[in-house]
């Protein structure tokens, strides 16, 4: 179930992003929307906005459209399309945190297109399922408030225990806190999967060093690519 609560801050920094992506459907979801929404005196800042959309075709008019603005493509994946902030000081751009384009996809317990709702039901932690529905409003999982001003990590969705581990973790370090109940219901899924999926996994795992002095994981990219897909399987 979702709730509206205030925005009480943020809203002046994405102020023309906010008006440039509803021309494309575009709506802002996650992690700065939680930013926006939080009722903390120093909330943990988003380190990107991350735009999702109602269709794919919103997303690559979305996608043309910075683009045709002069916006170079920091990194790319399966999942999102992140842009480089402009060096120029006057670039229209230049003052908007950093924009990060969520590709329109729907796969196992993954859905990153349609209705906020929609999208929201999908998303992991109580804490960022959050979308500005307006200069004024956020729209909000129910336990919101009371997870985030306890910087609570309440798990609502697990695509795969092994990404929900990782995730987690980013919080922690960020001072989030994920209880004993919570944690138990990673081991429990983990514990569900067949014993091929676990064996594929933990082979991947397995084959992950990253060395210290380039950087770059031992992987190929068929094989990140694979086990990219895995961390989303259900």
């Amino acid at each position: 179930m979702f709730v509206e609560t205030k925005l009480v801050r943020g809203f002046t920094e994405i102020s023309v992003l906010y008006k440039t992506i509803q021309s494309f459907g575009g709506m802002i979801c996650g992690g700065y929307a939680r930013y926006c929404a939080s009722l903390r005196t120093s909330p943990i800042p988003a380190r990107d906005v991350d735009i999702f959309f109602r269709t794919p075709e919103e997303y690559e008019q979305a996608k043309s459209k910075f683009l045709a603005d002069g916006l170079e493509i920091k990194h790319e994946n399966e999942v999102s399309l992140t842009f480089k902030l402009p060096e120029d000081p006057k670039h229209l751009w230049r003052t908007t945190p950093p924009i990060q384009l969520i590709k329109p996809m729907k796969e196992a317990r993954l859905l990153t297109y349609g209705t906020p709702e929609e999208i929201l039901d999908y998303f992991d932690f109580t804490i960022v399922r959050a979308f500005i529905k307006d200069e004024n409003t956020v729209l909000v999982d129910e336990n919101f408030e009371k997870d985030e001003l306890g910087t609570n990590l309440r798990i609502k969705n697990i695509h795969c225990p092994i990404s929900s581990l990782f995730r987690a973790i980013k919080y922690i370090r960020r001072g989030y806190f994920l209880s004993p109940v919570e944690s138990i219901k990673l081991f429990i899924d983990w514990q569900n999967r067949d014993q091929e999926y676990r064996d594929k996994v933990f082979s991947f795992l397995a084959k992950i060093d990253i060395h210290n002095d380039t950087g770059q994981s031992t992987l190929t990219q068929q094989e990140i690519d694979e086990f990219e897909r895995l961390m989303r399987i259900d």
